[in-house]
């Protein structure tokens, strides 16, 4: 899975959820915590097999969950201003295992906070 660490960091305005190296590693994922408003995002890219992208948004005062997404098979992690925000890419559902199509499946903007979850 592609994604640039710098550019997740411009765009969440915060450094990653710090990790020892031996976790990072095992992992290979970065992790970003944001707090808007009632609600605090977390969002991990992993780019162990599978390649996954994993949302969790939470409520910031209890940290009752609200919503949880996992996106297997994620190709790309990019930031899209024509879309407003963050985008993440997966295989497409009708795509051969030698096919690089790809569909959008995941949008974040954070002003004001949405999370779009399509496909």
């Amino acid at each position: 899975m592609r994604f640039d660490e710098t550019e997740l960091i411009e765009f969440f305005g915060v450094l990653p959820v710090e990790q020892d190296t031996e976790e990072k590693e095992f992992f290979g994922s970065s992790e970003f915590e944001v707090v808007r408003g009632k609600f605090i995002l977390r969002i991990s890219f992993s780019s162990a097999h599978p390649p996954k992208v994993i949302v969790d948004l939470l409520h910031a005062d209890t940290a009752d969950p609200v919503l949880h997404v996992d996106i297997q098979d994620a190709l790309a992690v990019r930031v899209d201003a024509n879309a407003g925000g963050l985008v993440v890419l997966a295989k497409s559902e009708k795509a051969q295992a030698s096919d690089p199509d790809s569909e959008e499946r995941l949008r974040i903007c954070l002003d004001p906070l949405k999370v779009i979850v399509s496909g």
